[in-house]
């Protein structure tokens, strides 16, 4: 799923990371209130889908701060 004109809007000052903990096999979600906002409008968005779909989460698309690992939501 592409940025569209449903997407869910980023605030300024938008932080959301996504990384990886090896060692306690673990991923951590850390973001301020209009990054985890934007989390949960994006799985509001997929939840209102009537068939499968996925949205993209990278710090390449602007969604996730630096340092996070590029991450892929799906509905089943």
């Amino acid at each position: 799923m592409s940025e569209r004109n449903d997407s869910p809007s980023k605030a300024k000052g938008h932080f959301l990371e996504i990384t990886l903990d090896k060692k306690n096999n673990t991923v951590n979600i850390t973001g301020n209130d209009s990054g985890l906002k934007y989390l949960s409008e994006v799985c509001a968005l997929l939840i209102k889908k009537n068939k499968p779909e996925h949205w993209h989460l990278s710090y390449e698309f602007y969604t996730l701060s630096q340092g996070s690992i590029e991450t892929v939501i799906f509905k089943k």
